[in-house]
């Protein structure tokens, strides 16, 4: 397994940013006793493999190492053929501010140019996966509605793709005041995902696949089916699985490897 932290110079923005970068590659159980003083073996190098890619977000008040430390993401991906990459996203929402960094347009789009050109990847919409959670599924949702060309499958961990509380919004000053305009509504913004979500549909434009997952005893459980409500009602395909849970890395570190299982099933 390589772990990697890079940090690199994002013109969106305007920063130095970091990115955990999680790669597949041999242990010590790919090479036969024979072979164990040599660099023969798999012959992993020899056969450049390439790589499925999930972009994997984290929560408010996280970074780009939650995952890595409190997850089994690392274990679950060894013997596949897909890399992790996630970034820092602070508390944006993963959206653009209306006064400051592009958050959505670096991942859309240019963290996905430096993966593609730095890493051995297959950036095909059909190997390209997004998936995150509480702020980073809520953000996943709604870029998945924005950007449905870009990501053949998304999940969201213990989130919707509405807001959890929408009245807090006009009342709170961030982080909502970064990315919302002076009224602080919802409807309408960059944020709508219910609003790009019928944009597309309008343009029948193919959504990714989409996989709900959510603890019984999450705060957010109940607009999680507030969700299930405006997919069923607009005919969007979704999986849905819940269990035993709360809001917590327990929860989602016991749901990343069936999410992973079922973005890599083809």
């Amino acid at each position: 397994m390589a772990h990697i932290r890079m940090k690199i110079y994002s013109n969106c923005l305007r920063r130095y940013t970091h990115v955990t970068v999680l790669v597949p590659t041999p242990t010590e159980g790919d090479y036969p006793p024979e072979e164990i003083d040599t660099f023969d073996g798999p012959h992993f190098f020899q056969d450049q493999p390439s790589y499925r890619v999930l972009y994997l977000l984290h929560g408010t008040h996280g970074d780009d190492t939650d995952w890595s430390y409190y997850s089994n993401v690392e274990r679950d991906i060894i013997g596949t053929d897909l890399m992790v990459v996630c970034p820092d996203g602070g508390n944006s929402f993963w959206t653009d501010m209306e006064d400051g960094p592009l958050q959505e347009t670096f991942l859309t789009q240019e963290l996905r140019e430096y993966i593609n050109r730095l890493f051995p990847t297959l950036p095909e919409r059909e190997n390209t996966f997004l998936a995150g959670l509480s702020m980073g599924g809520f953000a996943t949702l709604n870029i998945a509605m924005k950007y449905p060309e870009i990501y053949g499958k998304v999940a969201s961990f213990s989130a919707g793709i509405i807001p959890d509380d929408l009245e807090a919004i006009t009342t709170r000053t961030y982080p909502w005041r970064l990315f919302l305009a002076d009224d602080k509504k919802v409807e309408g913004s960059k944020v709508d995902g219910i609003m790009s979500m019928k944009k597309a549909l309008r343009q029948n434009l193919t959504l990714p696949q989409i996989y709900l997952t959510i603890g019984t005893d999450d705060y957010l459980y109940e607009n999680v089916q507030r969700t299930r409500q405006v997919f069923d009602e607009y005919h969007v395909a979704y999986e849905y699985h819940e269990c035993e849970g709360e809001h917590n890395f327990e929860f989602w570190s016991s749901q990343i490897g069936s999410v992973m299982d079922w973005m890599l099933d083809e």
